[in-house]
């Protein structure tokens, strides 16, 4: 197997894992990530998405190695700082939980992604007004970023916020429908919710 070919079938064993995890079935996710990794040690994502796996079949500690191994490959990962946070407080290892927390505080984006990214770890504390700064400023960089639409959506229900809250799923949709649906379909699909399309298309990626 050459050597791009590799990282491609990683990523699409990535793919077809996040695919799986949506469909809850954690078990077929692992052993995706598992198989993504075995191909590519250096997988960010493979490795935070088998964090996240096993956070959701509650095997906190090897969710929380997991996510040291992708802060290992890339430290101020907002992403993996976040998650890493919610790991901590179900051990109620709550002193390291603030010091992950503080870490992304210092942290300043200057990407949407990364603003997106960020939003998550002031909603773990309750902090809904700062999370939707995030998710504006994500916006504000990029204003066609969809899960910021998604997470904006959902902070201002949290928030009682309900009309604006309309108003930006309303936006969302608006710009679903505008999207390139040949570009990258699987995980189109996959966004979509239609989880068995979306594996399909990530089995043939992989036949390839």
């Amino acid at each position: 197997m050459g050597f791009f070919e590799k990282f491609r079938n990683a990523k699409s064993w990535y793919d077809k894992g996040v695919s799986f995890e949506k469909l809850e079935s954690y078990e077929e996710a692992l052993k995706c990530f598992d198989k993504a990794l075995e191909l590519d040690p250096k997988c960010l994502n493979a490795w935070q998405g088998k964090g996240w796996v096993l956070l959701c079949l509650n095997r906190y500690n090897g969710a929380l190695e997991s996510y040291n191994r992708a802060l290992e490959l890339e430290s101020n990962d907002i992403t993996t700082l976040a998650c890493k946070v919610t790991i901590l407080k179900f051990l109620e290892r709550d002193g390291e939980a603030r010091e992950c927390y503080n870490a992304i505080l210092n942290l300043n984006p200057e990407n949407s992604v990364e603003w997106l990214n960020k939003g998550p770890a002031f909603e773990e504390f309750k902090r809904h007004a700062d999370a939707l700064k995030c998710y504006e400023k994500a916006l504000k960089l990029d204003p066609n970023n969809l899960g910021a639409w998604i997470s904006k959506t959902r902070v201002l229900k949290k928030m009682g916020r309900h009309e604006e809250a309309s108003l930006c799923h309303d936006e969302f949709l608006k710009l679903y429908s505008e999207y390139n649906v040949t570009d990258g379909k699987g995980s189109i699909l996959r966004d979509r919710e239609e989880h068995e399309e979306a594996m399909n298309c990530f089995d043939k990626a992989l036949k390839h």
